[in-house]
């Protein structure tokens, strides 16, 4: 069975090639938001610098020397104010396997060791979202547990 480890640096090339691929499902649907070509450069200078902050996390699977998915999270904190508690959330920015070993459970090893992050990090909750037309998403993450508490909707 594999098992999810924090990344290290000498994984950000592997990482990015997979990005790419969630890149290219959002640049495709919203090109007004997501640039359609990236450079790997900035892409791994991107990354890199996630490595410098205490809290952002990323997370990988492997097969022998290849990296076969990643989850990227970050710590999110908001102060207390007259309107709502305090909350410390640990909020999924991307998740990502290998169009190659999809359905293998990789997914869900990935959540399982962000969950673990999150518990011992003393947070409220732990957070994902998806964008409506991907189904794919929608449906993993509801597959984990993660239930809809929120709708957000634009008016262009």
């Amino acid at each position: 069975m594999s098992k999810a480890r924090r990344a290290k640096e000498s994984d950000i090339e592997q990482i990015v090639q997979l990005s790419l691929a969630v890149q290219k499902l959002h640049s495709n649907r919203y090109p007004e938001l997501f640039k359609e070509v990236v450079s790997t450069d900035e892409l791994s200078d991107f990354f890199r610098t996630l490595f410098g902050h205490h809290d952002h996390y990323i997370f990988v699977t492997e097969l022998g020397e290849s990296i076969t998915g990643y989850c990227w999270a970050e710590l999110i904190q908001t102060n207390e104010s007259p309107i709502t508690h305090r909350i410390r959330k640990l909020y999924i920015h991307q998740i990502c396997v290998d169009e190659r070993y999809r359905g293998k459970g990789l997914g869900k090893i990935l959540v399982r060791e962000t969950v673990s992050l999150a518990n011992g990090l003393n947070v409220n909750h732990v957070g994902a979202d998806s964008w409506s037309f991907n189904s794919r998403a929608v449906d993993f993450f509801r597959s984990q547990g993660f239930n809809s508490h929120n709708e957000r909707m634009w008016l262009k």
